[in-house]
């Protein structure tokens, strides 16, 4: 039974080699596109990882094959310096509200070369990643505000509200009121 086996791994093991082109098999190169097209500058990046259409040769991610071309498009009529002035525009409103605050301290400087629409902030003294989380949770649960909470910084753990093209004045006014509030 053993020798069985053992000739029937090395015919199915032949008949690969040969059904795959046997002595003149030549293995397929694959050249990456973004070897051969000029390097772009990466302003961002889309998380494709869980939508993958597998129907395909070679499986390809759904999300940016049908949406990312279009939201390039967008990005690309809106233009850098709109787009850029319009982010800094609404973290300037929400910030200059809470600047001068007591029990809040913003950690993004003011200065526009320093920072694009992000601003890192925590409530006065509470480093722990533990209050901070529970600040990103309050600002979510209470108010319905997104925010991130982060570590890893040196002075301590903080919260960071990252206003997007779609958010309104009147979005980063609630947020401000928010803070006024839990203050």
């Amino acid at each position: 039974m053993g020798r069985f086996i053992i000739l029937s791994f090395l015919v199915m093991g032949w008949a690969f080699y040969e059904l795959s082109g046997g002595a003149d098999f030549v293995p397929e190169t694959r050249v990456l596109a973004e070897a051969e097209a000029p390097q772009a500058e990466i302003v961002t990046r889309a998380d494709t990882a869980t939508l993958v259409s597998l129907t395909e040769e070679v499986a390809s991610p759904v999300a940016a094959t049908l949406t990312l071309p279009a939201a390039l498009d967008f990005q690309a009529t809106i233009g850098a310096a709109a787009r850029t002035a319009r982010l800094q525009a609404l973290r300037d409103r929400w910030v200059g509200q809470l600047r001068d605050l007591p029990g809040i301290e913003v950690l993004t400087p003011d200065d526009p070369r320093m920072h694009g629409g992000m601003t890192s902030f925590r409530l006065s003294g509470r480093t722990s990643e533990t209050r901070n989380k529970a600040l990103a949770a309050t600002l979510l649960d209470r108010f319905g505000i997104f925010t991130v909470h982060r570590t890893g910084l040196a002075s301590g753990a903080c919260v960071r509200a990252t206003p997007a093209l779609f958010n309104s004045m009147a979005d980063v006014d609630a947020l401000a009121a928010a803070l006024k509030q839990i203050v």
